[in-house]
């Protein structure tokens, strides 16, 4: 047997086992230990290490070092394993043991929770920074100093619904960007929700469902930069309720602020029932389609209404058709701004300021309705615009007397109406006349007596009554006034001879001195005086005309008018 063959290479002649060994150099068989003798063979300039029956790996005897493929396509081995290893970004090479038994680590440059360079998150996956902003599903959650931001891109967005319902979540602000369409109602139950826009004529809520959209139950809530749209006639835009009888001030207690907002190609709009405060400023209410309800109010506590436009109460879409010559059509039926009735407690309005705004109803519409079994403690409208072109039977303010507004309605008689373009001033005051007297006044010596009169005739007044069997005009409104007194009338005395007669102002049955007109040794049997007066007025204060002869002669005045201004 041959060298070649005791150590299992084979022949290397054609048909021989094995492998093929060209030389061998050297044998060492110089271990000590008989039974697992160490061998050692050079082959080929490497050498080969046996101990008992294992052979160990080729290692180099220090021929050329072998060099390493990634795959067996690559065409440009290399050495060392760094060689053939790119680091990617946000990747570190790094080797431990440097010259010993060596090894690389790979690891993330900063923070490893961090993104470094571009990247992309997959359909429906979440991605999280330290516990405080969100990306999901397009739409990008934020927690901040105890307050939740999600920008709300999709219905889905503002949560799921049960029962066609999604609840909000308290203390969020749901940023709306563009247009999103919503089938199911909103539900705002818990406090501090805000939903905002970035422009109200680009950021849209658009209710495609039956039923109240956004429906606020006893919190405070507020919408901004929005544009709000319903697509079903038998859809409202919002309700709110924020009332409990027997509580302080009957629980109304929340907010609603409206602010930079439109309410555009709707139908229904919004009834509140309670609530402290009702704040909408410098919003549009326009292109309404409103079957029964425009802005409804019941009970509020206080209401404000700010450089608002409440304009072209019919479908936007009949006056931009395809063809032909634009026509509106699809009016709305209902009032615009509505004030009913007191609820079961009789709670009525405190305070209601409606000012710096464009009111124009067409055909039917009334612009403001106040209902006659409404009360409202302090009411003010001013710098407005009320416009009446294009009204049928509809009214730009009721309740109306005589085809002009009634501000002696119990429902008015507390609103100050004041500087407004197409509705008269709440002035108070009265004119009434007293024509062919015949009933005298009897009179004593210097004590004054209210003139007897047969009857009297309001010819016009505001906040007054009159007595028509007296005379006594009484002032009926609420707050104080400062008024001027005219009274001229003319008079016969009776007893044919000389007496001084003394004319008075009366204020609740008692002559004003400062008021008095002395006509001295009144020979002639006819004569004539005029009164200018004025004074302050309370609620219910009288205005009356006395007389007095310092002799005791009686006097006929047998004609009388009274103007009283405010």
């Amino acid at each position: 047997m041959g060298l070649k063959d005791s150590f299992g290479f084979g022949d290397d002649t054609p048909g021989g086992g094995g492998g093929s060994v060209n030389s061998v150099t050297g044998l060492n068989t110089d271990n000590t230990d008989p039974v697992n003798p160490i061998v050692k063979i050079a082959v080929d300039g490497s050498t080969i290490t046996g101990s008992g029956t294992t052979i160990d790996p080729l290692v180099s005897s220090g021929g050329a070092d072998e060099k390493v493929k990634c795959t067996a396509t690559d065409t440009t081995p290399g050495y060392l394993l760094n060689d053939k290893i790119t680091a990617g970004a946000g990747i570190l090479f790094g080797f431990n043991n440097p010259g010993a038994n060596e090894n690389m680590v790979i690891s993330a440059l900063g923070d490893t929770t961090l993104y470094n360079g571009n990247s992309s998150i997959g359909s429906g996956r979440k991605a999280t920074l330290t516990d405080t902003l969100t990306w999901s599903g397009g739409s990008v959650r934020r927690d901040t100093n105890n307050v939740n931001i999600i920008e709300v891109t999709q219905e889905s967005d503002f949560g799921i619904p049960v029962g066609g319902i999604i609840t909000l979540v308290n203390e969020t602000i749901y940023l709306i960007h563009g247009q999103v369409t919503c089938s199911s109602s909103l539900r705002v139950s818990t406090d501090d929700i805000a939903i905002v826009g970035s422009d109200r004529n680009i950021d849209k809520l658009i209710y495609s469902g039956t039923g109240t959209f956004i429906v606020i139950q006893e919190v405070n809530f507020s919408m901004r930069n929005v544009c709000l749209s319903a697509t079903n006639s038998a859809s409202q835009v919002l309700s709110a309720s924020n009332y409990t009888s027997g509580n302080y001030n009957f629980g109304r207690l929340k907010t609603i602020s409206i602010v930079d907002c439109q309410f555009r190609n709707c139908f229904n709009v919004m009834q509140v029932i309670g609530f402290d405060l009702v704040d909408i400023l410098n919003t549009l209410f326009w292109y309404i389609e409103a079957p029964s309800v425009g802005l409804q109010f019941q009970d509020t506590s206080k209401i404000e209404i700010t450089s608002c436009e409440f304009i072209r109460w019919f479908d936007e879409t009949s006056i931009t058709p395809p063809t032909g010559s634009p026509t509106p059509s699809g009016y709305a039926t209902a009032s615009m701004i509505e004030l009913l009735a007191n609820g079961v407690d009789n709670a009525g309005f405190g305070a209601i300021n409606i000012s710096s705004s464009i009111i124009h109803p067409n055909q039917t519409q009334n612009g403001i309705d106040i209902d006659a079994l409404s009360t409202t403690l302090f009411g003010t409208i001013s710098s407005t615009a009320f416009i009446n072109l294009g009204l049928s039977t509809g009214k730009v303010f009721l309740p109306e007397l005589s085809g002009l507004p009634n501000y002696s309605a119990n429902e008015t008689l507390t609103f100050d109406v004041f500087a407004n373009q197409g509705l008269l001033n709440s002035t108070s005051g009265i004119v009434s006349t007293v024509q062919g007297n015949t009933t005298d006044t009897t009179l004593s010596a210097g004590v004054p007596s209210i003139v007897e009169i047969t009857s009297a005739t309001a010819q016009a007044f505001v906040r007054f009554d009159l007595d028509t069997s007296t005379g006594i005009a009484t002032y009926t409104g609420s707050k104080q006034i400062y008024v001027s007194i005219h009274v001229s009338c003319t008079f016969e005395k009776q007893d044919k001879g000389s007496d001084d007669y003394t004319f008075y102002i009366g204020l609740n049955g008692s002559v004003i001195s400062g008021s008095a007109l002395t006509i001295p040794d009144l020979d002639d049997t006819i004569g004539s005086i005029s009164l200018v007066y004025g004074t302050l007025l309370n609620q219910n204060n009288t205005i009356e005309l006395f007389v007095s002869s310092a002799g005791g002669d009686d006097m006929l005045v047998n004609q009388y008018s009274l103007l009283i201004r405010e």
